[in-house]
């Protein structure tokens, strides 16, 4: 944490003033946590490789909804949608849909599960 002094105030500065956009390929990895991505096509969320508490913010910059890959064997193991009790990851699951130029928020439970939040089916 950040410690600011002005006069005799001490400000304490906490997470983003923004949010740093990043750039993937078609899969998640660890450096895209905190960060927002603009994308035109299909993503993969991958299994084991964010921790609790890690945030990935998506953007779909195309005109017609896109893909986020959640089912299958090397895919999120558990992965919600907001709202929702349905287990949408894994082998027994199914991706999930990010509408065109959608914006939705996946929030990391641990290594192997997560809620996406946002213009999702």
């Amino acid at each position: 944490m950040n410690s600011v002094q002005t006069g005799s105030f001490n400000l304490e500065i906490t997470g983003y003033r923004d949010v740093p956009p990043s750039s993937t390929a078609t899969q998640l990895c660890l450096g895209d946590n905190g960060r927002v991505l603009s994308v035109t096509g299909t993503i993969i969320i991958p299994n084991g490789v964010f921790s609790s508490g890690n945030v990935v913010s998506i953007y779909n910059n195309s005109s017609a909804g896109i893909t986020l890959t959640t089912a299958g064997t090397t895919t999120i193991q558990t992965c919600y949608l907001s709202s929702t009790d349905i287990n949408r990851g894994g082998s027994s699951g199914s991706n999930v849909t990010l509408a065109a130029r959608g914006l939705c928020t996946i929030l990391f439970l641990s290594p192997t599960s997560c809620v996406i939040t946002g213009s999702v089916s």
